[in-house]
């Protein structure tokens, strides 16, 4: 974050010769001397601090002042030149009448929902950092904002000077579980039968069948010793020992990002809702770059942001460069992306035991595994029943 009181107070750095480093630490330390950025060199020690620390320093140590920095060197660099002052005082007017606007908008109160979400909710219904407070109806807003979110079960817009305090309540959905009148349980792969759980319905399987993807497990539709036919929807677990097959292949050779250590940069001031680029070298981009976008907003004391900021833009130019790993490498490459997959795929299945078999063809290692689970195969399946259809609880 960028800290407008350091600035304005002044700092600077300061050298030391390097034996005597630890005695300034210390003396910083008891002294409650704020300092940063330590650095050492084979015959210096450098230090940032504030102007107030550095007159500390000085009155009892031999300092070299290297750098200043702040308004105060600013100050003294550009006194003679008055264009600055007048810039600098329209400047302050500009951001004294700015206390007319949203500065700031605090999210209290979400959890599933991000900050984010809410603020472009809010801007779609009219509130955004930088809109005009006079014109801004709050119960308008919150009428708005419970109309058009799907999320937002409550809210409440409170204005405290240029801060928007917006507290919601979330919408809690409950998850939504189909409905059928009857139902069968088929299975969702092949296996072997093991043991049947809590089953509702015509159990079609007995322990140890060998069943094929799709074959009726526990039937909706069954006959009550009184005669005829009824429905119901069929309930449980089928467990099964079952087998899958996973195929990993990796390539010895790769294309590898390699940086070249050209950047193109540019930048923006950021005032409210407005971007004004002030620098910028980037002309007509790399071929190949990737792109680092920073924001750093101005802070007050409190860690409180103010809509004031710089935003940089990088292009780090690379070139795509062949590289050739080594047969470790590419072994436990293939192994972990097996256990990815594996896990992926049988999320809730208990693995018995596995297989494995490698292979190298050319430039490539190929790992393929066969593997034994039990799993619950059980798969809910609609009976169609004329005049019936398909709904939701």
């Amino acid at each position: 974050m960028i800290r407008p009181f350091l600035f304005l107070g002044g700092y600077c750095r300061l050298s030391f010769p390097r034996q005597w480093a630890a005695e300034i630490l210390n003396f910083c330390g008891s002294a409650g001397l704020i300092y940063r950025s330590p650095e050492f060199s084979e015959e210096e020690f450098t230090l940032l601090c504030s102007r107030a620390t550095a007159k500390r320093l000085e009155a009892v140590y031999a300092v070299t002042k290297k750098e200043e920095f702040g308004f105060p060197s600013v100050l003294g660099r550009y006194r003679c030149r008055p264009g600055i002052w007048i810039g600098l005082l329209l400047s302050i007017l500009l951001i004294w009448g700015s206390g007319q606007v949203i500065w700031q908008i605090q999210i209290i109160g979400n959890e599933q929902v991000s900050d984010k979400e809410v603020l472009e909710q809010l801007a779609l219904c009219g509130m955004e950092v930088g809109d005009s407070i006079a014109s801004l109806d709050t119960a308008v807003l919150e009428n708005r904002m419970l109309i058009e979110s799907d999320t937002i079960s409550w809210i409440s817009i409170n204005l405290l000077g240029t801060v928007a305090e917006v507290e919601v309540r979330e919408v809690l959905p409950e998850p939504e579980e189909a409905y059928y009148d009857a139902a069968n349980l088929v299975a969702s792969r092949s296996g072997v039968i093991q043991w049947l759980e809590d089953t509702r319905g015509n159990v079609a399987v007995q322990v140890g069948d060998v069943v094929g993807e799709g074959d009726l497990l526990v039937g909706g539709l069954y006959s009550p010793e009184g005669g005829g036919l009824r429905y119901t929807v069929a309930k449980g677990k089928v467990v099964a020992k079952t087998e899958r097959s996973f195929d990993v292949t990796i390539p010895l050779t790769y294309e590898q990002k390699v940086y070249t250590g050209e950047v193109k940069v540019e930048k923006y001031l950021i005032f409210f809702k407005k971007e004004i680029k002030f620098f910028g070298n980037t002309g007509n981009l790399y071929e190949r770059c990737d792109t680092i976008d920073t924001v750093e907003y101005f802070e007050m004391p409190g860690q409180v942001s103010l809509p004031v900021g710089i935003r940089t833009v990088r292009y780090l130019e690379y070139d795509l460069e062949e590289t050739t790993r080594d047969e470790e490498t590419v072994i436990r490459l293939a192994y972990e992306k097996l256990r990815l997959q594996m896990e992926g795929t049988v999320s809730e299945g208990m693995l018995l035991r596995k297989q494995l078999t490698e292979n190298w063809e050319t430039d490539t290692f190929l790992l393929h595994c066969r593997a034994e689970y039990l799993e619950n195969i059980a798969q809910t399946k609609e009976i169609k029943i004329d005049g019936t259809k398909n709904r939701k609880n």
